[in-house]
């Protein structure tokens, strides 16, 4: 929200974007940010990553809608839902939705249904679904193995061009990994930097 205010204001024709989590859109915080995003027009978009699970509450015991973007229309914005799993579906959207943030439309929110294969965190025992449920969505929904069996049919790639790319993916993981356990750990003393103001405010005399 302050990123997209700040582009308003400085007319920079940035826009901002928020990804959250359908739990998440139960959230005070969430409906009032799109609501105050709606009356002030903010060149913002919110990104509901819809996995299905808040945790281990599924959407359908949280969400009274049938789609969290539903929830769009009560605050007078634009609200769409694709197939999260669709990497051009996910790209259409999201280009047509930034853009028209851009020429100063206002905010939207675009709902991508998807699937979270991993537990919410390490040791979830994961009782709230089926190992057949998790397996079919992995066979027959992964997003990476989608678009790789599309760009093979339309001809946009081949076998060999596609490992090269998966190697490559690899090559930079690992250099990450190395650099990160070969860096030293930050100072202690930096630890409260930045989170708090430890000398009083100022305020006009008129406010105080």
């Amino acid at each position: 929200m302050g990123a997209a205010l700040s582009s308003q204001i400085k007319k920079t024709d940035q826009v901002a974007v928020c990804f959250f989590g359908d739990g998440a859109s139960n959230r005070g915080t969430f409906h009032e940010a799109l609501n105050l995003a709606s009356i002030w027009k903010l060149p913002v978009l919110f990104v509901n990553e819809n996995n299905q699970y808040a945790s281990t509450t599924p959407v359908s015991y949280a969400v009274s809608a049938q789609h969290v973007a539903d929830r769009a229309k009560g605050y007078g914005i634009e609200g769409y839902t694709v197939d999260g799993n669709n990497v051009t579906e996910v790209y259409n959207a999201a280009n047509y939705l930034v853009e028209r943030a851009r020429e100063g439309k206002g905010p939207a929110l675009l709902e991508c249904l998807t699937y979270r294969v991993k537990g919410h965190f390490v040791g979830d025992p994961e009782r709230y679904r089926t190992r057949e449920e998790v397996k079919k969505m992995i066979d027959e929904r992964d997003p990476i193995k989608l678009y790789k069996n599309r760009l093979l049919d339309e001809g946009l790639a081949n076998e060999a061009g596609i490992s090269k790319l998966y190697d490559q993916a690899e090559q930079e993981i690992q250099a990450a990994i190395e650099f990160a356990e070969a860096s030293p750990f930050p100072d202690p003393q930096e630890a409260l930097d930045d989170l708090f103001s430890f000398s009083p405010m100022e305020f006009p005399e008129a406010l105080q």
